[in-house]
Order: structure tokens, then C-alpha cells, then sequence
């Protein structure tokens, strides 16, 4: 089956959405859910309650590729064909312009713990954006391409950071950014995540692996 599931320990229950296929997720500071879909729009979901964002709410595009929310409560989310949109007081924007600003395809977004916002793109590399400061990283500062497909920075401020075309797993931590070598070479990393033991997972079109 397809879609959204809750498991509640022993039982996973079908949660009606608006589209078969969920692409992304996210927790906010209130314990609601934020389910991006691959061509129904955002849903919010509420304990009891899933409400619908799509392009009548201000969502400029309805394939949603990432979404997280940042320490000040922003909800922020890259659509399937490379917008980067905020949700923030009742309304959606495309919020960053100006000189130095991000620039790009967007394709993924994460929260930093410590402020602001990590941001990936298909085409220009890794932006980190917190009140209008920007920094950038590309294939020149030791990315294997510029075409970044999944971003998490973990609990001890390390940034892992997966690219297609090569697809590798990267590390940016205080100084460098360097590939990470793993027994499998997973394909497509779509997805991070760190468990409670510090161990951060890898979802891959082909494979899934942990590295501690």
C-alpha cells in the first residue's frame, strides 16, 4: 500500500491524504506533522485534524521534494521544480532576494539547531541562510557535485550532505568538507536522519545504511 501510515507500537493505521504518493516529513515545534506529497500539495496535520496547503493557500508549486521547520518556528520547503518557499504567520512566500542571497534549483531543506536554515540545489551546491548572512559550498570546497539531494546537520554539529551524479555522502564539520567512504555505495540518498545512539541513516533508492 501507499501513502501516510501512523504506527502506533503494534498497529500501522492508513491516514487519508490527499495524494498516494508522500515524498517528505517533518515535526514542528508543536508536535504537528508537515507531509509533503509528489503532486497534492503540503498537508498539515493537526492531532486530530489534516488540513490541505496547496496553490490556494499561496504554495507556488503542489510536489513538494523537502520541508523542516527552523528554530524560530519558519516552516520552509522545496518544491518539486526548485522554488524554495516559507510558511510564516498564515502565509506563503519566496523569501530570500537580494545581493548574496541563495541561489539555485532548490531541492532540499534542514533545520540548523544552532539558527537559520541549510539549503540544497539541484545545480549550485549548499547554502546556509540565517538573517540575511549567507555561506555556500560547491565542488571547489570539496563536494563531489554540485547537485545536493539531501541534507542533516546531527547532534554534534556535523553536516552530512548527500549529492547525485556521483552520489556520495559528505561531512562538513569545523574546518573541512570531505567524502565519507562506505562498505555499500547507496544510489539516489534521498533521505538523513539520527537516531538516538548518534548513528545517522542513509535512505537510498537501491540501499539503506547507518554510519556511526
Amino acid at each position: 500500500a501507499n501513502g501516510l501510515f501512523r504506527f502506533s507500537g503494534t498497529n500501522a493505521d492508513l491516514v487519508p491524504s490527499s495524494y498516494f504518493e508522500i515524498a517528505c516529513l517533518a515535526l514542528d515545534h508543536q508536535g504537528e506533522i508537515w507531509a509533503g506529497t509528489s503532486g497534492g500539495g503540503l498537508e498539515w496535520i493537526h492531532p486530530r485534524v489534516i488540513e490541505l496547503l496547496g496553490r490556494d493557500s499561496g504554495l507556488p508549486n503542489e510536489s513538494i521534494r523537502s520541508v523542516c521547520e527552523d528554530t524560530h518556528g519558519v516552516i520552509w520547503a522545496a518544491t518539486w521544480n526548485g522554488i524554495l518557499a516559507q510558511w510564516q504567520n498564515g502565509t506563503w512566500s519566496t523569501p530570500i532576494r537580494g545581493t548574496n542571497s541563495p541561489e539555485g534549483i532548490f531541492s532540499c531543506v534542514a533545520p540548523d539547531p544552532k539558527g537559520g536554515v541549510w539549503l540544497g540545489t539541484r545545480d549550485t551546491g549548499v547554502f546556509h541562510f540565517d538573517d540575511g548572512r549567507t555561506r555556500h559550498w560547491t565542488q571547489r570546497d570539496g563536494l563531489s557535485s554540485d547537485e545536493v539531494r539531501s541534507i542533516l546537520e546531527s547532534s554534534s554539529g556535523d553536516v552530512f550532505i548527500s549529492t547525485d551524479i556521483p552520489s556520495r555522502l559528505h561531512c562538513l564539520d569545523d574546518t573541512n568538507l570531505f567524502p565519507l567512504e562506505m562498505s555499500v555505495q547507496p544510489r539516489s540518498m534521498r533521505a538523513l536522519v539520527e537516531d538516538v545512539n548518534k548513528n545517522v541513516w542513509v535512505a537510498s533508492a537501491r540501499s539503506e545504511e547507518h554510519t556511526s
